[in-house]
C-alpha cells in the first residue's frame, strides 16, 4: 500500500526536522477539521463558503503532501450539484481517516 504521504514533499518542507513534521500534522489535522466542517455546513448551497474550505484544504494538503487529499480537492471546483459536494466529502473524510495512523506512527507525533 502507497504512504498517504509524499514523503519526498515532507521532507523537503521540514528538512527532515521531526519536531517541525509533527507541528505540521497538528497544523494539518486542525486545519483538515475545521476545513470538512465548513464543507458539511455548506454541502447543500456550495458557494463560496464550500469554495473557501476547499481551497484551505487543498493548500494544506499539498505544503504537508497529502497526495489523495489534495487530488480530491482539485476536483471540487467542477462539482454542480448537492449529491457531487456530499460524494467528494464522504471521499475526503476517507482520505482523512487513512492518514490518520500514519501521523501516530511518526515518532514524537501524537493525536
Amino acid at each position: 500500500m502507497a504512504l498517504p504521504i509524499d514523503r519526498s514533499r515532507l521532507q523537503r518542507v521540514t528538512g527532515g526536522d521531526a519536531a517541525l513534521e509533527t507541528e505540521m500534522f497538528q497544523f494539518y489535522r486542525e486545519t483538515a477539521e475545521r476545513c470538512m466542517e465548513t464543507m458539511e455546513s455548506y454541502c447543500v448551497s456550495g458557494g463560496d463558503m464550500w469554495a473557501s474550505g476547499v481551497r484551505e484544504l487543498g493548500s494544506a494538503s499539498t505544503n504537508l503532501g497529502a497526495v489523495e487529499m489534495k487530488e480530491l480537492c482539485a476536483r471540487a471546483g467542477s462539482l454542480q450539484t448537492q449529491e457531487e459536494r456530499a460524494k467528494l466529502l464522504e471521499d475526503l473524510q476517507r482520505a482523512y481517516t487513512r492518514l490518520l495512523p500514519f501521523f501516530n506512527s511518526v515518532p514524537g507525533s501524537s493525536s
